[in-house]
């Protein structure tokens, strides 16, 4: 029987996203029990070796973290250290133009489609010790059934329509719900 991928699920709370073909790891401030680890995500080191995780999997959390960014410990180069050269970290963080955005005390930063574009290495600033690739970015509109799946189909085409709808449209819809990223780790710049 081939080996369990591993996989870690951050600040997913008492929720076990049960990835088939993965063997999953919690971790959370809330955790209570089996395979979830209790631990402060803004406490670093995280309690795991260099290059463990296959996935990272992060909805929902990172916009509550004060030390995302930054050149000295900050979460996205913990992230960076724990996940494996040729993993993927999947981010679903709340769009600005979501109410539930502005309405969370707990929220520390917002994320549109070019959040975390400042990670890649042709960026002229990056404000982490590593870098990233995006290798997919979408806005998401989760109401209204079929009409909502079109929303998605317009907004997310290519760059540009992102960009105008992010911009302009979004506001007509009642905004998009979320943004979802994936991100692959690129060799350490240190």
């Amino acid at each position: 029987m081939p080996e369990l991928k591993q996989a870690l699920n951050l600040g997913g709370g008492q929720h076990d996203i049960g990835l088939d073909g993965y063997s999953v790891t919690n971790i959370d401030l809330f955790a209570t029990s089996g395979n979830f680890i209790k631990h402060d995500l803004e406490e670093l080191p995280y309690p795991f070796d260099d290059n463990e995780f296959d996935v990272i999997y992060a909805s929902a959390i990172l916009e509550h973290l004060r030390n995302l960014w930054g050149k000295d410990k900050c979460v996205l180069d913990e992230l960076h250290r724990i996940i494996k050269p040729n993993g993927k970290m999947i981010v679903y963080v709340p769009h600005p133009s979501c109410a539930i955005n502005w309405s969370e005390p707990t929220h520390r930063t917002m994320c549109g489609i070019g959040y975390f574009g400042s990670l890649e290495p042709e960026a002229e600033t990056c404000y982490t010790k590593n870098h990233w690739r995006i290798t997919k970015k979408e806005l998401l509109y989760t109401r209204l059934g079929r009409i909502g799946k079109l929303i998605n189909w317009l907004a997310n085409r290519n760059k540009r329509t992102q960009y105008i709808w992010e911009r302009f449209l979004c506001y007509y819809v009642g905004g998009f719900d979320l943004s979802y990223f994936e991100l692959r780790p690129l060799e350490d710049l240190q």
